[in-house]
């Protein structure tokens, strides 16, 4: 199997004994602090959502960086201490292991509103045993991670909140690890679809039966472990089905039910 060029050279970084984290100039660009957060419409679907809502202002006087990367670029490094804890304002990421030979696992996929590395917020000096990229270029606010620990612990309903969130994140790496342990492809890539979906809908950030969806099919197969080929096999057997559609980066869901009924029985 051959793998992506970019992906040996993300794998080849990691490795590299040698290997500096600081992040390249190249890579990422500070924005002057431009973005007004009280017309932010992202603050709301954040894990800091209820503290946002009441005080704004709380939550812009504690940001210390917006950040701008290119698509495809290293937002943190396997074997780094963040320093900063990111809420995803714009854009697409993903958070995957990379090894030796190029291949990699992608565990989870990061979309507007999500925060980039969670674990960080209560873990003292936590090494992410993982690496950060952005698959479009992506939009960043950036946090002392105490700061965000002293908010969402802040009071009961933020609490919640919070608990929430996890409690989400939990469940859909239980069902990603269920899909891939024990679902066909076609059945992995429905619910993958529908998964992402949802949650784009209910922070109203997609249509009831269109999204966007800048995901190539080389990331569909790493998230899902099946084959590029076998991914491309699938999605045109979608389409022909007058099921889903993908291409130039939306996603149509042309009969929702059919695809709900594929991802539970598949």
């Amino acid at each position: 199997m051959r793998y992506h060029a970019a992906h040996i050279a993300v794998a080849a970084q990691e490795f590299s004994a040698e290997q500096t984290i600081a992040l390249s100039s190249k890579e990422v660009q500070d924005v002057p602090s431009q973005a007004d957060c009280t017309k932010c419409k992202i603050g709301a679907l954040t894990i800091y959502a209820p503290t946002f809502e009441n005080s704004p202002a709380t939550v812009c006087a504690l940001r210390t960086q917006v950040a701008q990367f290119r698509a495809h670029q290293t937002i943190q490094r396997a074997g780094e201490v963040p320093t900063r804890a990111y809420t995803l304002f714009k854009g697409w990421a993903c958070r995957a292991v990379h090894f030796h030979d190029g291949r990699r696992q992608i565990l989870s996929f990061l979309v507007p509103g999500d925060t980039i590395c969670i674990e960080n917020i209560w873990v003292d000096n936590y090494r992410v045993p993982f690496t950060v990229r952005s698959l479009t270029d992506v939009t960043l606010c950036a946090f002392q991670p105490k700061d965000l620990l002293a908010i969402v612990d802040s009071h009961e309903t933020q609490q919640r909140t919070f608990s929430r969130h996890i409690q989400r994140v939990i469940h859909h790496a239980e069902r990603r690890l269920v899909d891939i342990g024990r679902r066909r492809a076609i059945a992995r890539i429905a619910r993958l679809v529908l998964d992402i979906h949802s949650t784009l809908r209910e922070r109203g950030l997609a249509e009831a039966d269109e999204l966007d969806f800048p995901l190539r099919q080389e990331d569909i197969a790493d998230a899902l472990g099946v084959t590029t080929a076998h991914v491309n096999r699938t999605l045109l057997s979608l389409r022909r089905r007058g099921l889903l559609d993908i291409r130039q980066g939306k996603a149509r869901l042309l009969n929702l039910a059919e695809l709900k009924a594929i991802g539970a029985n598949e």
